[in-house]
């Protein structure tokens, strides 16, 4: 963006350059570099900000990858509309098939976690384990934790 001379006329604000409007200036540019061309694209049309800076629909960072843009969905779920909901004392209701709980195992059976998603546990979270003992923590944690949970065993 070019801009005049600072002066004490207009209070040490840059004032627009010849021949630009001031709200042509205020309009973000295109920041891609062309490099062939050895200069910015400032393209003014459709510019919207992205993590590299503000991009024209043809620099997006997936029209660079050649994919098309993602399609906005449909908003918020209906379930979550209300903005502040009643509060409740009681635990919602879950239904029978409900995930209460998941275990990570990652890096080849190298290395694995419990996280219990049931409301109240004193224990949310079990682990990691490393090595040898991956295997027997992956066979017993669903029975051994709920017990310790809930005293309820599965």
């Amino acid at each position: 963006m070019t801009t005049g001379q600072h002066t004490a006329a207009t209070g040490g604000v840059a004032t627009p350059a010849p021949g630009r409007r001031a709200a042509e200036q205020s309009r973000p540019e295109c920041d891609h570099w062309l490099g062939t061309e050895a200069r910015y694209c400032q393209e003014a049309d459709g510019v919207r900000r992205y993590l590299p800076g503000h991009r024209c629909p043809a620099h997006t960072p997936r029209a660079l990858q050649g994919l098309p843009e993602i399609t906005p969905g449909p908003g918020w779920p209906a379930h979550r509309a209300t903005p502040n909901p009643a509060p409740t004392n009681a635990a919602p209701a879950r239904p029978a098939d409900a995930v209460t709980s998941a275990v990570y195992v990652d890096l080849d059976g190298k290395r694995a976690r419990y996280e219990c998603l049931r409301p109240g546990c004193t224990q949310p979270l079990e682990g990691p384990v490393y090595g040898d003992d991956v295997k027997p923590f992956v066979d017993t944690i669903r029975t051994d934790h709920p017990a310790r949970c809930t005293g309820v065993s599965r």
